[in-house]
């Protein structure tokens, strides 16, 4: 149930210090707003000066106009960070490679565009032995921050392929040069994907 509440707040972070965290987003906003509203007073005051006899804005006229600069600003702001972000699923962790940053869902609801999307749950692909058995792969990405980037930057450089079908074509190029030993290909592969930031956590003969 705190799901939706936390993805809720997360959405400040596209306010002005966002990229910091939530706290600091909440308080270069606030201070923003602060600064401009006082701006936006000194505007109005004058506007009201300007048009005495002829219109009267009243405090309730002149308060509105002054908070109609922060407001414009802070709702420009966030139109550009959302036309430059995409969203961010539940189940994956956007790595911005040319910040060297990972997002994971918990931290942020939104990624740049250019950001490189990982699933970080289980997932699993098929392959073919040497002898004709097929061989189910379980693996997942390893969260950790520089793994996450290495693999990112891998994805990337793949065409942006699909994490399944990244190993997929590298479980099937393996296993065809392999001896069909189930244990031997775990081993032996899993090495191998380690090292490029995923994790085989189990084979089984279908």
């Amino acid at each position: 149930m705190s799901a939706p509440r936390k993805t809720w707040l997360l959405h400040v972070r596209l306010l002005p210090g966002g990229d910091t965290d939530l706290w600091t987003a909440v308080m270069a906003s606030g201070a923003l707003a602060f600064v401009l509203w006082m701006v936006g007073g000194v505007i109005a005051l004058i506007f009201h000066q300007m048009l005495r006899g002829r219109v009267d804005l009243g405090p309730a006229g002149v308060f509105s106009m002054s908070m109609s600069l922060p407001a414009g600003v802070l709702a420009l702001w966030v139109g550009v960070r959302v036309a430059r972000s995409k969203v961010l699923p539940q189940d994956e962790a956007g790595v911005d490679l040319r910040a060297r940053r990972v997002f994971f869902w918990e931290d942020a609801v939104r990624v740049p565009l250019h950001a490189v999307l990982v699933p970080v749950k289980p997932r699993q692909v098929q392959v073919t032995l040497s002898d004709g058995r097929p061989l189910r792969l379980f693996f997942r990405a390893n969260t950790v921050p520089d793994d996450m980037i290495l693999l990112a930057r891998q994805l990337r450089r793949a065409g942006d392929l699909a994490l399944e079908d990244w190993v997929d074509q590298l479980a099937r190029a393996y296993a065809k040069d392999t001896l069909p030993d189930p244990d031997g290909i775990k081993e032996g592969l899993g090495k191998e994907l380690l090292e490029k930031g995923v994790i085989l956590t189990r084979v089984e003969l279908v």
